[in-house]
């Protein structure tokens, strides 16, 4: 299965979630955390996200990507 992390980014922003930690991802998502972990990691690198503690992230996207709601 394939996620388009920038897709994800913006519609947890739309939830309201500005802080995201991997148990919460992996929740929503229904995966592992390891698996979380990884797309959390994923949004990092691409500049949707930074991290902000040990497990938890905060979602950031750039003004390139549009957040509908």
């Amino acid at each position: 299965m394939r996620i388009d992390v920038s897709r994800l980014a913006s519609t947890l922003l739309t939830l309201g979630y500005i802080y995201v930690t991997v148990d919460q991802l992996a929740y929503i998502l229904g995966v592992s955390t390891r698996t979380a972990g990884r797309i959390l990691a994923e949004m990092a690198r691409r500049g949707l996200a930074r991290r902000w503690s040990r497990r938890a992230y905060k979602l950031e996207l750039p003004s390139r990507y549009e957040v509908s709601g």
